[in-house]
């Protein structure tokens, strides 16, 4: 899966069970692959309401390629879709399931020093789950003397890794024991935590494989 809605990427589905039974045939294990975080905004994408706002209520245009937007990983209706594709996959053969991109939402720049703008998801769904938690309203800003903004950053760690856990369970419950990987981004390079809401040692802990 790359994002693609469905009635374009059904297509890559059977190439892909067409693939599986190759390299099983020569005795090669098959991983499929899954686009986390973020998706193309076209077809029945475009009337989804999955997408993740920033602060000024905007959607989250995905970083690396254009026409993409970022994927709320509160959206029940976006897990069931990650839920859908991984049943997919492992029907046609997939024998381990790996995550790509675990982004949660917007990300902040690093400038000048310090860290400027916004990180994470400030849709309605994500605002009152912040609030309901932990009785504070989510900082438009990462700045520095602000209290809630460590308390705002480990809640939106745990939405990822809450995620993969989610998903890990899933895919377990349809195929026992199958390996969860995932691409845990630049946790060496960069401050992935604050970046991206990646929290390697919590990962670590539900994932078979880091990457």
């Amino acid at each position: 899966d790359w994002g693609f809605p469905p009635e374009i990427e059904i297509e890559d589905w059977e190439s892909f069970r067409q693939a599986a039974e190759v390299y099983h045939q020569a005795g090669s294990p098959v991983f499929a692959y899954f686009q986390t975080s973020n998706c193309v905004y076209g077809g029945s994408y475009r009337d989804k309401d999955w997408y993740s706002l920033n602060a000024r209520g905007k959607p989250v245009t995905y970083f690396t390629y254009g026409g993409r937007y970022m994927t709320c990983f509160r959206s029940p209706e976006w897990r069931q879709n990650l839920k859908n594709l991984i049943a997919g996959a492992l029907e046609r053969g997939a024998d381990g399931v790996f995550l790509d991109n675990l982004f949660h939402g917007t990300q902040p720049l690093a400038m000048f020093g310090t860290w400027l703008g916004e990180a994470g998801c400030y849709c309605e769904r994500c605002r009152k789950a912040f609030l309901d938690a932990t009785g504070l309203e989510m900082p438009g800003s990462l700045s520095a003397g602000k209290p809630e903004v460590q308390c705002y950053l480990r809640w939106r760690a745990d939405q990822v890794s809450d995620l993969v856990a989610d998903m890990a369970q899933y895919a377990r419950s349809i195929k026992p024991g199958v390996p969860i990987a995932a691409n845990d981004f630049d946790p060496i390079l960069r401050n992935s935590y604050l970046v991206y809401g990646i929290d390697l040692e919590s990962l670590a802990r539900i994932q078979d494989i880091v990457m």
